[in-house]
């Protein structure tokens, strides 16, 4: 810049770039050619430009390749560890998982198994429905088509239809055969000769036991029989004393073809029932739940007993024995009073003592009856006569006697009958202790589990004859 008196002068560099010629109009089809030529150009561009890509990258990879050939040993992958056997390997792709077709196989095997057990629930079968009844079952073969209790069903059908068509026809036969052999055998009997035991002759029997040849020698041998016996063996009583065929015992017949048999019978509480077979929680947790005591009363209306009736204290829950809750024979009697309104049908004497006892822990008297209840007490050393020795809790053993009969005789008729008392010490009920005053027991007829007044201590057929306190 410059400056001549009051005028600046400068200097400007003007440059002109060259952007065409001015003022030109081109056609249509000219512009169209011109586009066509640049599309050619690019793509030719384009296609030399990826054949140079390509032939750089395969010359790459030939020398990656080569490269990583020579440092694995010849192999293309790095070593990997196979997913089933656990041995390392040169794999021959990117994704191999496995070293050998064996490992693959089992790999998928596993997978299959592992699903098939899942779809089946842990069992070794799939579940199939059944082609007799059509529920769905499990099978524990590949061959089964029917459920459990369906397969019992069809097995013994099937059995009973080779019976009839085939063992049976057999059977039959050789009865017939057998029947024709003693016949022939026999002249035309099926029994072989025997000789009568009165008149020693010989004749054919009717029957396997028959004794006699005919009702004349039989009612003979019998009048000779009873006219041999001394009739003071009688003791008199109708017929003489017999051997039971089941137990051995002796016993008077009540008449000529009388049988009496034993049997003895060790009775259980719903709890000594649940154990012996074999419910299993739930199933004990359930029953439990049914034989509260609130429920006693919906029993007896189903089954027809009476609740409360015969008790002169009724229920009488607000009777309690004067010991501190700890002592057991508290816990006995508190035991107990659960049970007051069963009926006798469901809990009688010996099985409402049983019971208490159990519940606090006490299972020596368990499937005892009255009697051997008193029996096992003298055994444990636990048994007394004296009453004043009494405790809440305490067992009370009731005897029953006729004393128009004579000491050996009791007046239970439903269990001696009319001859002597076979229980030990007569002793036919049971009841608990709770004080001087009141006992709790279950007696029969219409009376159910009740608290009551001392009843039977002394009187002219029933008397307290001994008391026992179990400590385990």
């Amino acid at each position: 810049m410059e400056k001549d008196g009051d005028l600046r002068l400068q200097k400007v560099d003007i440059y002109f770039k060259f952007i065409g010629q001015f003022g030109v109009d081109y056609t249509e089809a000219e512009i169209e050619a011109m586009k066509e030529q640049i599309r050619q150009a690019k793509a030719t561009k384009k296609v030399q430009k990826k054949k140079h890509r390509a032939e750089y990258s395969e010359e790459y990879r030939i020398q990656k390749r080569d490269a990583r050939r020579e440092r694995l040993e010849g192999h293309s992958f790095e070593k990997r560890i196979c997913e089933w056997c656990g041995n390392e390997y040169y794999p021959k792709g990117s994704r191999a998982k496995f070293c050998c077709e064996e490992c693959h196989k089992a790999s998928d095997q596993q997978k299959r198994e592992q699903k098939r057990l899942e779809e089946k629930e842990g069992h070794t079968f799939r579940q199939k429905n059944c082609k007799i009844c059509g529920k769905p079952f499990w099978p524990t073969n590949g061959q089964q088509e029917m459920c459990k209790p369906c397969s019992k069903v069809n097995t013994r059908n099937k059995q009973r239809t080779y019976y009839h068509s085939h063992i049976s026809e057999k059977l039959k036969q050789q009865n017939r055969e057998h029947r024709e052999q003693l016949m022939a055998e026999n002249e035309g009997h099926l029994i072989p000769k025997r000789i009568c035991e009165y008149c020693r002759k010989e004749y054919y029997p009717n029957k396997n036991l028959q004794k006699y040849c005919s009702k004349e020698c039989g009612k003979k041998g019998y009048a000779q029989m009873d006219n041999d016996r001394d009739p003071t063996n009688k003791e008199g009583h109708k017929f003489y004393m017999r051997a039971c065929t089941v137990c051995g015992q002796m016993y008077w017949p009540g008449g000529p073809n009388s049988v009496t048999v034993t049997i003895s019978v060790s009775s259980m509480d719903y709890r000594q029932g649940a154990s012996y077979y074999a419910f299993d929680p739930d199933q004990k947790e359930q029953l439990y739940e049914i034989m509260r005591p609130e429920y006693y009363q919906m029993f007896a209306q189903l089954t027809g007993d009476l609740i409360g009736n015969g008790g002169e204290y009724g229920f009488g829950l607000d009777i309690n024995p004067d010991l501190p809750p700890n002592e057991q024979g508290y816990q006995i009697v508190q035991a107990a009073k659960r049970y007051i309104g069963r009926s006798y049908s469901s809990m009688d004497c010996s099985t409402l003592a049983r019971t208490a006892y159990a519940d606090c822990g006490l299972t020596s008297m368990n499937g005892l009856s009255s009697m051997r209840m008193a029996q096992k007490c003298l055994e444990m050393g636990w048994l007394f006569t004296d009453a004043s020795q009494l405790q809440a809790g305490d067992l009370i053993f009731f005897a029953s006697f006729d004393p128009s009969r004579g000491p050996d005789y009791c007046n239970d008729r439903k269990r001696c009958g009319d001859g002597k008392c076979r229980r030990w010490m007569h002793i036919h009920h049971v009841a608990i202790y709770i004080n001087d005053e009141y006992l709790i027991d279950s007696t029969g007829g219409d009376n159910s589990v009740q608290i009551r007044k001392h009843w039977g201590m002394d009187t002219k057929t029933t008397k307290w004859v001994c008391y026992g306190r179990p400590t385990q």
